[in-house]
């Protein structure tokens, strides 16, 4: 649902006849932006598995939305860390293009029209990045938003001697295929991709009501990106446990 790409699914989709779509992933307000509904025909539209901007709640281009306050989420989980003595924590978060970069000790910016590809990304950006906050002894544990890009850090800090996670614990998001494959199985957020899709279904072809609004509530799985000893049980969302060591894979 990204950048062109919406668009140009919506508009081959109404060319084929369809008027029913479910966006699937990370959707931006300006994504929906660079669609001039007034020359399509009317169509309706649905947004599961991604999370809420302040403009989502009340948009009424998106007739039902699955999805949760990610900010908040984060938030949340970084003043869990921290007063666990888990941290400090270091979050690194993207930027629509045209936004200045903050100068912000707790978060590493980056504006995401930098991004060509992910993991390159990752490594040769955040990953030094995330070093100097290291060697700073300004970050425990590391929060991302993308599993591809949090690949591409762990390789780097890898690389640099630095040991995950016994120097530096790391969390991505959207629990992805390959997360728990990495050199150190990556511990990553993960929301009900195929549920919502289910629900969104349900109701546009057996009219099963549902509310405007379904804010969920992720689940953060655990593998070995977060020390073992780690005690996750005062934190009061939900918690999954896939501790997957490499010689157990072996």
């Amino acid at each position: 649902a990204s950048d062109n790409r919406l668009k140009e699914a919506v508009t081959n989709g109404v060319g084929l006849g369809i008027r029913d779509f479910i966006i699937i992933g990370y959707l931006r307000g300006n994504d929906l932006k660079t669609i001039d509904f007034s020359k399509l025909p009317e169509i309706r539209l649905y947004a599961a598995n991604y999370y809420f901007d302040k403009s989502d709640y009340h948009n009424p281009v998106l007739l039902k939305k699955i999805g949760f306050d990610r900010d908040k989420y984060y938030e949340k989980l970084k003043r869990f860390l921290e007063s666990s003595n888990y941290g400090p924590v270091i979050m690194v978060n993207a930027l629509e293009s045209g936004h200045t970069l903050p100068d912000n000790k707790d978060t590493i910016f980056y504006q995401v029209s930098e991004i060509k590809n992910l993991f390159s990304f990752g490594y040769e950006k955040i990953g030094p990045e995330v070093l100097k906050k290291f060697q700073q002894q300004q970050c425990r544990t590391l929060l991302l938003r993308n599993d591809s890009l949090t690949i591409g850090v762990m390789e780097y800090l890898l690389e640099k001697g630095i040991k995950i996670p016994q120097d530096i614990a790391v969390i991505g998001f959207n629990d992805a295929p390959f997360a728990p494959y990495a050199k150190v199985s990556l511990s990553s957020i993960s929301l009900s991709l195929e549920k919502n899709a289910t629900k969104l279904l349900d109701h546009i072809l057996d009219h099963k009501p549902l509310p405007d609004i379904i804010n969920q509530q992720p689940a953060l799985i655990l593998r070995d990106s977060i020390p073992a000893d780690w005690d996750f049980n005062n934190f009061e969302e939900t918690i999954n446990v896939e501790r997957a060591r490499r010689n157990e894979k072996q």
